[in-house]
């Protein structure tokens, strides 16, 4: 299934993701799936899999959400498994964590000066941290544009003080690409 013009991703249904598993057959190509497979299929990539969850009335808005940051984040503690990239705000590179468990995007206080960013101040502004601190946010910088690639994003970045990367993408940012579950 090719991918309509201008999408970033090939969107399989549900019914075909079952019946590719049914067939033993790549999620990515039409060929068998293995271990071996893997290691040479031609449509190997990045994916992002979506559910079909509908939004429901009662989820609470990002508005209404508790603000949190994971500890390894905040730490920027590297390990084998966290996704890092490089995103441009401006025509400056600066290295970027992915992080799913932390709710929004962050960016470091000096990162944000540095780049011309003037934060909206929120006196009492806290943010969670999982093992249950707090740590104080001097605001957030509204309508942050910032590329990744190709591709244009605009989001609202809390400042923190935090240790070893710039900028943290949280969940705010992986639901532009689609539902998170």
């Amino acid at each position: 299934m090719k991918p309509p013009a201008g999408s970033r991703f090939t969107r399989l249904s549900t019914e075909e993701m079952a019946q590719r598993r049914l067939d033993g057959l790549c999620y990515n190509c039409p060929k068998k799936f293995s271990r071996e497979h893997l290691k040479h299929c031609t449509m190997k990539g990045i994916y992002l899999l979506v559910g079909d969850l509908e939004e429901s009335e009662d989820a609470p808005s990002d508005d209404d959400q508790e603000v949190a940051i994971s500890l390894l984040a905040l730490a920027g503690v590297p390990a084998s498994q966290t996704l890092r990239l490089t995103t441009t705000i401006g025509e400056v590179h600066i290295q970027t964590l992915v992080d799913s468990s932390s709710t929004h995007s962050f960016i470091v206080t000096e990162t944000g000066s540095r780049l011309g960013l003037h934060p909206v101040a929120r006196p009492g502004l806290t943010v969670g941290i999982a093992n249950g601190d707090r740590v104080p946010s001097t605001g957030i910088c509204k309508a942050v544009s910032l590329r990744i690639g190709n591709e244009h994003f605009v989001l609202d970045l809390y400042v923190l003080p935090l240790g070893g990367y710039e900028l943290v993408l949280g969940c705010d940012w992986l639901r532009t690409l689609g539902h998170v579950l």
